[in-house]
């Protein structure tokens, strides 16, 4: 019994040394499936490259999605890409990139908001200023909501849309941090210049006293007030504002 004993001791460290062996192998041949995985996404990453400098930009998106699916920190290369085609005037191709993306459902909140700005930039960049909209609305919370925000109160200085204007810069003042009152107070003079235009006095004065409330002695706010009193036929009062 006592051989049999001093037997297996000694067996142990070989039985160690066969275990260590064995997981050596397995961490050997776990790090060449790694590399082979790496080197085929490395292939269809090329194939894609290859496909997008052909003039295949469909069947490159296509191959690129797989990609990001395999391995989801290639979701900044479409970003890149993407950007990369608004850039050069292609929105076409940026749209399709970004709408690819926006349309997966297994994106990281923060990536789906990402997908949803940069698209909303590509329908403004085209033109589309509606699909604009509704994408840079799409926007949650996070680090892409005050980017949304200014490209939507561009969009709608474009527009000549004076009252979300008005709604994108105030909101924009809480997600920033800064004040936003010379162009609010900016405007509600662009509303009132309106409402003069067509005679809707009341109108007219509502403006004037929300740009002054928002930047006190605004002097196109007071210029307005001084049309204000002409067109009430009241010049003294104009001659004293301006």
């Amino acid at each position: 019994m006592i051989q049999i004993a001093t037997s297996w001791l000694l067996l142990l460290p070989v039985m160690f040394g066969i275990g260590w062996l064995a997981s050596r192998w397995d961490l050997r041949l776990e790090n060449r499936m790694d590399e082979r995985e790496r080197m085929r996404q490395q292939r269809s990453t090329f194939k894609g490259l290859s496909l997008l400098l052909n003039e295949q930009p469909d069947q490159a998106i296509e191959t690129l999605v797989k990609i990001a699916q395999l391995d989801p920190e290639t979701i900044e290369l479409h970003f890149a890409l993407g950007s990369l085609f608004r850039r050069r005037g292609e929105t076409e191709r940026a749209i399709r990139v970004h709408q690819h993306l926006a349309d997966r459902d297994d994106l990281k909140p923060r990536d789906r908001d990402h997908a949803a700005y940069e698209l909303g930039r590509d329908f403004l960049r085209a033109g589309l200023l509606d699909r604009a909209e509704a994408s840079l609305n799409r926007v949650g919370e996070g680090k892409f909501a005050a980017p949304a925000k200014e490209s939507l109160l561009e969009m709608y200085q474009i527009e000549r849309d004076w009252t979300k204007a008005i709604i994108a810069a105030t909101e924009l003042e809480g997600l920033q941090g800064k004040s936003h009152h010379t162009e609010i107070a900016q405007f509600h003079c662009e509303l009132g210049q309106e409402a003069l235009r067509r005679k809707d006095l009341p109108a007219v004065e509502q403006s004037i006293a929300l740009a002054l409330q928002a930047v006190p002695n605004h002097a196109r706010a007071l210029i307005l007030q001084g049309d204000y009193f002409m067109a009430m036929d009241r010049p003294a009062q104009a001659i004293e504002v301006w």
